[in-house]
């Protein structure tokens, strides 16, 4: 059976209105601007985050782009050295942010489901705001 929340996004249709969208799908969970002044829509869904959608548009043609971005093949696809606001674009906004002081880090933690396994993208930063490495860790379970 297929899930109702993909089937929404499915409708979607190319240079689809901003207000058009809007109104298929209510807001979204937060709005950006891409750094070549796309605007970024993101729909995060679940419970603390397990599926977040990323909505681009074009000022001149609508809707460009729809995709469920919470996946691991996406993240095979951050490299070390890009910016914090590029990782933001890429995947949107995570689940929590913590700062390690003494060891110059910042991890960026996206919480998602691979199958049936709910697991967690860590993303650290360094003292630059640059992705140093990532690592997916999958939730541990009480005993």
């Amino acid at each position: 059976m297929e899930d109702p929340l993909v089937r929404k996004f499915q409708r979607l249709t190319p240079a689809m209105a901003l207000a058009d969208v809007r109104v298929a799908l209510g807001a979204p969970t937060t709005e950006s601007v891409a750094a070549d002044g796309r605007m970024l829509w993101w729909y995060v869904y679940g419970p603390q985050g397990f599926v977040t959608w990323r909505l681009a548009f074009d000022r001149a043609s609508g809707l460009t782009e729809v995709e469920q971005v919470l996946t691991e093949t996406r993240f095979k696809r951050i490299e070390p050295g890009w910016s914090r606001d590029q990782v933001l674009e890429f995947i949107g906004p995570p689940r929590i942010t913590e700062r390690y002081p003494a060891l110059g880090e910042t991890v960026m933690v996206w919480r998602y489901q691979d199958r049936s396994y709910n697991k967690f993208l860590n993303v650290y930063l360094d003292t630059e705001g640059r992705v140093k490495r990532f690592d997916l860790q999958q939730e541990q379970s009480a005993p």
